[in-house]
């Protein structure tokens, strides 16, 4: 069973969308497991992270997670843009509740005839919780908790239709799992078995 730790749901995925301001940002990051241990938790975080991108993800191991971090570079004929993703996901296990927190950092830089050829980006959090809501939404999917793999697609659409916000992964704050460059990719058997290492 998954929860939040201030027992809230935030289910904006199960198509009971709210908004909670209530939830401070760092709530957005944590969820609590009864009945995953601490090796399934951080196998299924790996696995949302690595469906995303498969290709430009690489992943070192923590004592309590793992760090991972998600490049890609767009080239086109008057402009190039490159967007860089930091995971840090934490899980530790007691008394039979293992507690995770997911942090991400993006650093997103365009350059084209508009900015005079001069990088111009951002570089923060995500500052709605969509992108927590999805990737823990799929981690509960891989740890068999929901039936349900939400594509990006759907998970944006459903987003900006419920708060009337711009159908764009990057202006919802999703472009870490969801952004132009990421593959979306489907969990297939072999997924929901992921081992640790």
């Amino acid at each position: 069973m998954v929860k939040l730790v201030v027992a809230a749901s935030v289910l904006v995925l199960a198509g009971c969308a709210s908004q909670r301001p209530d939830l401070s940002q760092e709530e957005w990051k944590l969820r609590e497991y009864n009945n995953h241990n601490k090796q399934e938790v951080i196998a299924a975080a790996r696995e949302v992270i690595r469906l995303s991108d498969p290709s430009d993800v690489n992943f070192e191991n923590t004592s309590d997670g793992f760090n991972a971090n998600r490049t890609s570079i767009g080239y086109y004929v008057v402009a190039n843009e490159i967007d860089g993703y930091a995971f840090n996901f934490v899980a530790q296990e007691k008394n039979g509740v293992t507690r995770s927190r997911l942090e991400i950092e993006e650093t997103e830089i365009n350059q084209s005839l508009l900015t005079l050829g001069l990088p111009v980006g951002k570089n923060g959090k995500p500052e709605h919780p969509y992108v927590y809501e999805l990737f823990y939404s799929r981690m509960a999917y891989l740890l068999g908790d929901k039936d349900e793999w939400h594509r990006c697609d759907d998970a944006v659409s459903r987003v900006s239709a419920r708060f009337g916000l711009p159908n764009d992964a990057r202006k919802l704050g999703m472009a870490s799992i969801c952004g132009k460059f990421s593959d979306d990719n489907i969990p297939n058997s072999a997924s929901k078995k992921v081992e640790l290492f």
